[in-house]
């Protein structure tokens, strides 16, 4: 599992903490390890990841040879005690209409194994969301951020209601955010990172998407944005 969620973020920049690792396999309804540091500590000997500090913190990226082992074998060593995820339940708590309608359309690819268009389904979902979270913020406010991080960007000084915000880049839109203080630094990288499997699943390429990467991918986003 461990090395699944460093495939399925190999584009972050920095790469991983241990904390972030932790936290990512707890959205997986996955048990984890009592110890995050000696998994990855074994991983790093195996040459699996590499690691980096930055101040006092490591970072850690899947390596080349554990890029290609993941691709060969499909899926990471499995270690952990699995759980089912309750799209039930997690519907029951949705309560904008749209969104409702958008994330029962991803079970719904989720339920006939199309997990990639179920992946899509789940980032509208989200866009959604957040479009919605600009919206009882004000458009004062998103102005403001724009002002301050994108001067006078033509195209996006003319986004003053809800049908307009599809101009603003998604990455642009998470910063402004941030900005608005509708999300924190964290769920901003969460959104990065889940960006870059989104674009993978919405372009032809042999990117390999299992159920337990969907579960994951699910649950990180319900939990952490449509329940802002």
């Amino acid at each position: 599992m461990i090395l699944c969620i460093f495939y399925f973020n190999q584009n972050s920049q920095e790469g991983l903490s241990g904390g972030e690792i932790k936290k990512l396999i707890e959205t997986t309804n996955y048990v984890p390890p009592s110890n995050i540091y000696d998994v990855l500590s074994q991983l790093k000997r195996k040459k699996m990841i590499i690691s980096q500090k930055s101040g006092k913190i490591s970072f850690y990226k899947i390596s080349n040879k554990g890029v290609t082992s993941f691709e060969e074998n499909n899926q990471a060593q499995v270690v952990f005690t699995e759980k089912k995820l309750n799209f039930s339940e997690l519907i029951d708590k949705i309560k904008d209409k749209n969104e409702k309608d958008y994330f029962e359309e991803a079970i719904s690819c989720y339920e006939i194994k199309a997990y990639r268009a179920c992946i899509i389904m789940v980032w509208i979902t989200v866009i959604h969301h957040l479009y919605n979270q600009i919206v009882v913020s004000g458009f004062t406010n998103l102005q403001n951020a724009i002002k301050k991080h994108f001067g006078n960007k033509k195209v996006y000084k003319s986004v003053n209601n809800y049908k307009k915000l599809s101009k603003i880049q998604d990455t642009e839109l998470f910063l402004l955010l941030e900005e608005m203080n509708v999300i924190d630094s964290n769920l901003r990288r969460c959104l990065d990172r889940q960006l870059q499997i989104r674009n993978s699943c919405a372009h032809p390429n042999p990117f390999v998407i299992k159920r337990r990467m969907v579960d994951a991918y699910i649950e990180e986003l319900v939990i952490n944005i449509l329940f802002l």
